[in-house]
């Protein structure tokens, strides 16, 4: 007899099959995508393990036994995190995993070093169809059936490993297996693709990265830089079509199931062609490609902000700068919409709370079949990076009496920009009430003086004026027209 159980990486869903094992297929929530208050999108693959069940001995796995209660391969040293994705002589890669200095015991550190020794180490050998790589041996002090733990434990290290590890595109799950007569089970990594196919498409992607490296500009700081990371990704990548025009979820998660590189960076790096998975494991990627340290964040998110009757999975960053963290939407940012483009450039938890929840860690006896949650999620609360705070493209405004707006508008029509960024700052102006007298008070509201004033100080001429107030950032984004 031999005992197989198979984990997967997304919310946590069971599925029986007959007598044979229990397995957890990914599953990712679908979505569709809109402009100002951007759209939910699909989470990444958490992980859940479920009870083995006994069948008749077939093929024998492949193992590595160890000879350590800790459970880490004997002679294996964990592959670093940038194995295989090109560097460039500029920039130091940042190779922090904070979801494994997270994860709280000995056992998930040990089965987390395993799924590291494991995984980009894909073998031909098939379990359904996915491809095993190779199998490496856990103690019995760190995984057995007499202690139900143990899947607790191991979800929650599989959970680390793929937020600590966005370059492995391949992941699809987890499998541990124990032959007949065998005292020890073995766990090794699942993959989507086979072995060929894995090579190629890492060769491809760093030739993508490769682009990346020769598009970025000189004398970048450490915010600009991060700014193209996000740019480059909004450029070069557009939401996945049939997943955003899927008529239910059923057809969405098919099609997610059946195209898994539209969850990867694969899909946005090569294909510019995503879902929300992959546009933020690209930005984490090449984050760490150029120096920034960055995580990726799996939560809920809502189009009507507020409303969480109404949900769908999501995947977004958090981005550490000059020592404080910050929360990163590409896939929110990159809409049709340019006003929009910069709204979830490092914002803070707070001004995400209506649109964005992220999962917090399950309790090990919470019986709900959902994701564990983030092993690590850091608290951003800090606006100093924050786009319209900091950038140059966006004007601060301490008072809406004078001419400070007028000038802000002549200077960003004479800087070519179609444009015009506005950030009121918090401490002088009441939000509510400048956008009140700027444009609710008809013939009356500054604008109209603003637009005189444009009219008399420059080479340009409006009559008309479009505007998107986005008051949790305090700030408004506006273009002229006649």
């Amino acid at each position: 007899m031999k005992n197989e159980k198979k984990g997967s990486g997304c919310l946590g869903t069971i599925l029986l099959l007959a007598a044979i094992f229990l397995v957890i297929y990914f599953f990712i929530s679908s979505d569709t995508q809109s402009c100002t208050s951007g759209t939910p999108k699909p989470t990444l693959p958490h992980s859940s393990s479920s009870h083995p069940a006994s069948e008749p001995s077939a093929e024998k796995a492949s193992a590595e036994p160890t000879s350590s209660d800790t459970a880490t391969a004997a002679q294996e040293t964990p592959p670093s995190s940038d194995d295989w994705v090109l560097g460039d002589k500029r920039f130091t890669k940042n190779t922090a995993k904070h979801s494994y200095d997270a994860l709280t015991n000995s056992r998930q550190r040990s089965m987390y070093e395993i799924f590291e020794a494991s995984y980009d180490h894909i073998s031909d050998d098939k379990f359904e169809d996915s491809y095993k790589t190779k199998a490496l041996e856990l103690s019995e002090s760190v995984y057995s059936d007499s202690d139900p733990s143990c899947d607790y434990d191991l979800s929650v290290a599989y959970d680390a490993f793929y937020a600590d590890y966005p370059q492995a595109f391949w992941l699809n799950g987890y499998l541990t297996h124990r032959d007949a007569g065998a005292t020890n089970y073995t766990l090794c990594i699942l993959s989507s693709y086979s072995p060929s196919v894995a090579e190629r498409m890492k060769d491809e992607i760093n030739s993508d990265i490769g682009h990346f490296y020769s598009t970025i500009p000189s004398d970048t700081d450490e915010y600009y830089l991060e700014k193209y990371v996000h740019d480059y990704l909004v450029d070069n990548c557009q939401y996945n079509e049939t997943v955003k025009a899927a008529e239910s979820k059923d057809a969405a998660d098919k099609y997610k199931k059946d195209h898994p590189e539209v969850s990867t960076i694969y899909g946005t790096l090569h294909q510019g062609d995503a879902i929300c998975n992959g546009y933020a494991q690209a930005f984490q990627l090449l984050c760490k490609c150029v120096g920034i340290d960055s995580v990726y964040i799996a939560g809920d998110s809502n189009s009507n902000a507020g409303d969480w009757t109404d949900n769908s999975a999501h995947a977004w960053n958090a981005a550490l700068l000059s020592g404080d963290w910050y929360v990163v939407d590409v896939t929110w940012d990159d809409t049709e919409e340019p006003a929009c483009r910069y709204n979830y450039l490092n914002v803070t938890d707070s001004q995400i709370s209506n649109d964005h929840m992220p999962y917090t860690m399950k309790e090990e006896n919470d019986s709900e079949e959902s994701s564990h949650g983030n092993v690590f999620l850091p608290a951003c609360t800090d606006l100093t990076y924050n786009y319209y705070v900091h950038d140059k493209d966006s004007i601060k405004i301490s008072s809406i009496e004078d001419d400070q707006i007028g000038k802000a508008m002549v200077t960003s029509l004479e800087a070519g920009s179609d444009l015009i960024t506005l950030y009121l700052d918090p401490d002088s102006i009441d939000f509510s009430e400048a956008k009140m007298l700027l444009f609710d008070n008809g013939n009356d509201n500054y604008m109209n003086r603003y637009l005189q004033y444009v009219s008399d100080h420059s080479k340009y001429s409006f009559t008309r004026y479009s505007y998107w107030p986005f008051e949790s950032r305090h700030a408004i984004v506006m273009t002229l027209n006649n």
